[in-house]
């Protein structure tokens, strides 16, 4: 085979090849599968969000009450971050990040863009600018007010962890 020029001629006779990548459509987890991949607290230290299988559930953390359950997510949620004044929450999950009002969970918005599961998430103390690292090996920054995808970086390779050094003026990243 390779003597002969290494052909390639398993698709000999048939149709050409499609290189248009096919989306992926994801059901829900299983019902045994309920890992606690991420979670956060408010500043105050009032309200604990844990990303459990694709459900984040808020608790109150002097009760121990579970305030809201914020579903919706096709895959397991990978991260949360509440934003600095704790008004809102971001869930990390596969390609979308998901903005809830915090602590009621009315949905704000959906960011699409990640090529595979957002790792992680930072929101700049302005509470208007969000970082959503992947696996895709990205960091992507956000616009919260109008959901606007405002720059993407790429590094080597996926990226676990993002945080904002207080003041905000440098973003951190790990993978």
């Amino acid at each position: 085979w390779i003597a002969s020029g290494a052909k390639d001629d398993s698709d000999e006779g048939g149709e050409p090849k499609n290189d248009v990548p096919k989306s992926i459509v994801l059901g829900d987890p299983p019902p045994g599968v309920q890992p606690i991949n991420a979670v956060d607290m408010t500043q105050d230290g009032a309200r604990v969000a844990a990303g459990r299988a694709n459900v984040v559930q808020v608790y109150d953390v002097d009760s121990g009450l579970e305030i809201v359950s914020l579903g919706g997510h096709k895959d397991l949620i990978q991260s949360v971050r509440y934003s600095p004044n704790g008004t809102f929450l971001a869930a990390g999950s596969y390609q979308i990040v998901t903005l809830w009002t915090a602590p009621t969970g009315t949905l704000l918005k959906s960011l699409a863009g990640h090529g595979g599961p957002v790792l992680s998430l930072a929101v700049a103390p302005d509470g208007v600018t969000a970082y959503s690292g992947g696996q895709d090996k990205t960091i992507r920054v956000w616009n919260l007010a109008d959901g606007k995808l405002l720059r993407t970086l790429i590094g080597p390779v996926p990226v676990t962890a993002v945080a904002i050094v207080p003041g905000g003026e440098s973003l951190l990243s790990g993978g």
